[in-house]
Formats: C-alpha cells, structure tokens, sequence
C-alpha cells in the first residue's frame, strides 16, 4: 500500500505546485484576459455611441452605472443583465473630456471570478479617441509568490 500512496502523493504534490507557480499566467492568458477583450469592445463601442452624441449636440453624456441610459444599455446588450461581471460609467474631467469606465462589479469580486479591474478609456472634447488601460485595484496578485 505503502508503494503505491508514496508516488501518488509526489505527483499530486508536484501538480498542485505546478499549478500554483502557472496561475498568475493562465489567469491572466484565460481567464481573465478573455473578459477583457470582451470589455474592451464593449467600451469601443460606448465610445463610438459618445462620439455620435457628441457631434450631433455638442456636448457628452455623463452617468453611473446605476442611471445608464436605457439607449446605451440596450446598444452594448445589457439590457436585463442583472449580475452583469463589469459596471460601466462615464464622466467629464479637465478640458471636457470624458472617461469611459468599466470596473469589475462588486458580485464578481466577492464569487472570485474577477479581481478588482478598471479599464479606463478617454475621450478628448472634440471626440478624439484616446488609449485604454487597464489597472489592477488591488496589490495583490493570484497565486503563491
């Protein structure tokens, strides 16, 4: 019995292990980064939809995620999402310009399936698109080390 438990626990050991040291990366190749390409086209979009309002009346749509405009919602297919894994909001900064948010949602936080995430995109006054950027909210990363 004895020969047989020893080498079972070596390479159940040694999985385990290895796991742990490959977490950070399959979390961020897979996981995580699969959810995030789709947030950033969903963000693409959402600046596209402020970039039409903004040349037709000259000004951008500001709210939070609790007050999204029912448009928007239903153009990004949020529309009766109720445990949706990222919040989006917009609001104005300096010199007009508007950053588009999508942070992962409290729910998805507290269930594990998400860190805390922001990805943040700007858009100038005359609607100028600029770069997105994701940020980690937290210090700490998956995994053992």
């Amino acid at each position: 019995m004895e020969r047989f438990l020893v080498p079972l626990n070596m390479t159940a050991g040694t999985l385990f292990l290895v796991i742990a040291l490959a977490y950070p990366v399959l979390d961020d190749k897979i996981f995580t980064g699969g959810k995030k390409s789709v947030v950033q086209q969903l963000v693409a979009r959402l600046a596209q939809l402020e970039t039409s309002y903004y040349q037709t009346h000259e000004l951008y749509r500001t709210f939070s995620p609790e007050n999204m405009p029912d448009d928007i919602k239903k153009e990004l297919g949020l529309v009766g999402v109720s445990n949706a894994e990222f919040i989006y909001d917009a609001f104005l900064v300096e010199r007009g310009q508007l950053v588009l948010r999508a942070q992962a949602s409290p729910g998805s936080i507290r269930s594990g399936s998400l860190p805390p995430l922001i990805y943040t995109l700007r858009l100038s006054a005359g609607a100028q698109l600029g770069e997105g950027t994701w940020e980690l909210l937290s210090g700490k990363k998956p995994g053992f080390f």
